[in-house]
Order: structure tokens, then C-alpha cells, then sequence
């Protein structure tokens, strides 16, 4: 059997969440090794796309924004999961320069809105890096 691949994964999610049947036709689906070659392609095209969308945001009972990171960071004991993103207020803004500005004051905002350290901060892998910052506003 062929690794995982994300194409793998979102077919046999969708072949699985049907009962193993077409959802237009009723007929049973093959396994994702015995698809055709543009139907592979077109999972690998859907796999891609949908890795690269933006999270849809949840609104925690706090009404931070709640982001969940696709890589998890390790931090001691603890796994962090997801980063919980209060409104941007001026006093936020404070130090970020007009010009010159540079991806550590970037990250610097994105610490002070989800109300975690630069070394947590600083792990955020390049899965969740620019829809972090992007949360943040300030991107």
C-alpha cells in the first residue's frame, strides 16, 4: 500500500463519511489506488487547495477568535493546540514601526493578542505562519 498522502486522506475521508458509495450515482467507490490517473490528480489539486484555505475562524465564549494551528506546539508538558486572538488595540500598535517594519514586530503583536511568549511565538511552524499573522492584521 502507498503512504498517506493528503489526497489519500481527503478521498478515503469522503469515501468513509459516504459509506464507501457515490453520493450522486449510489455506486460504490474504488479505493483510492485503483482511481484513475485525473481523478488522482484532481484530489492532489483539492488536497492542496484546501490545505491552503484559510481557517474559518470560531468565536470562543470569551470573543477571542480562536485559531487551530495545524501543527501543534510543544511548550514543557503542555501541547498548545490552538491560538486565542483578542481585538487589536492601539496600545498593540505602539511600537510597530510604519517603515522598516520587520516579521518580529510582526510576531511581537501576534504574542500580545493571543497572550502567549515569544518562545511559543516563535514555534509556530510555516503551516499556520502567515494566516497567524494575517490574523493579527498586520501582515
Amino acid at each position: 500500500m502507498a503512504s498517506a498522502s493528503p489526497a489519500r486522506a481527503a478521498y478515503e475521508a469522503y469515501r468513509d463519511k459516504s459509506g464507501g458509495k457515490s453520493l450522486v450515482t449510489g455506486e460504490a467507490l474504488p479505493g483510492f489506488d485503483d482511481l484513475k490517473p485525473d481523478i488522482q490528480d484532481a484530489w492532489r489539486v483539492a488536497a492542496q487547495a484546501a490545505r491552503q484555505a484559510p481557517s474559518e475562524l470560531e468565536v470562543g465564549a470569551d470573543g477571542r477568535s480562536v485559531y487551530t494551528l495545524r501543527k501543534t506546539i510543544a511548550r514543557g508538558s503542555e501541547t498548545i493546540t490552538e491560538l486565542r486572538f483578542r481585538k487589536v488595540k492601539a496600545k498593540d500598535l505602539r511600537t510597530l514601526p510604519l517603515e522598516g517594519r520587520t516579521f518580529g514586530h510582526v510576531l511581537d503583536v501576534v504574542g500580545k493578542l493571543c497572550g502567549q511568549p515569544s518562545d511559543v511565538i516563535d514555534e509556530i511552524g510555516d503551516e499556520d505562519l502567515q494566516e497567524v499573522s494575517s490574523i493579527a492584521g498586520v501582515f
